[in-house]
């Protein structure tokens, strides 16, 4: 109790900043248990929040070939989701409101990265004005 007292002195002097872990793999400053968005590999495993490295393992996933299971995927908490599938195909979506869905075919997996940071930090709107058509592309 006394430190917290401590703290709240120094806090009300301007002289205390707290420590916190404020690394979040799309660099927004939200702290990483903030579960925001989600990814989904080839298999359909969640994973929370997942890093950039992360990220791009589950792109480079995609050069192994599996009709069954063709794609990755991030979706935000919003209901945005982007899919990814070999060959560069990506597809945009809301999974909540209904809105989409539109494609894109030979996105390399840099843009999608791109992509997927941007909608990790609820920027979907960025999204919005690319040249997506309509529906799944296939």
């Amino acid at each position: 109790i006394q430190q917290l007292l401590g703290g709240a002195r120094l806090a009300a002097l301007g002289r205390f900043r707290p420590k916190v872990d404020v690394r979040y793999a799309s660099g927004s400053g939200e702290a990483p248990d903030a579960m925001r968005y989600f990814a989904r590999d080839r298999m359909g495993a969640t994973i929370q929040s997942p890093g950039m490295d992360r990220m791009r393992k589950l792109l480079d996933s995609l050069a192994t070939e599996d009709p069954e299971h063709p794609d990755v995927s991030l979706t935000h908490e919003s209901g945005w989701c982007l899919a990814a599938f070999a060959g560069g195909l990506i597809v945009f979506e809301n999974v909540e409101t209904g809105d989409g869905p539109w494609h894109m075919r030979s996105v390399g997996a840099d843009h999608i990265l791109d992509y997927w940071r941007a909608l990790a930090d609820g920027n979907h709107e960025r999204l919005l004005p690319l040249p997506w058509v309509d529906g799944y592309g296939v």
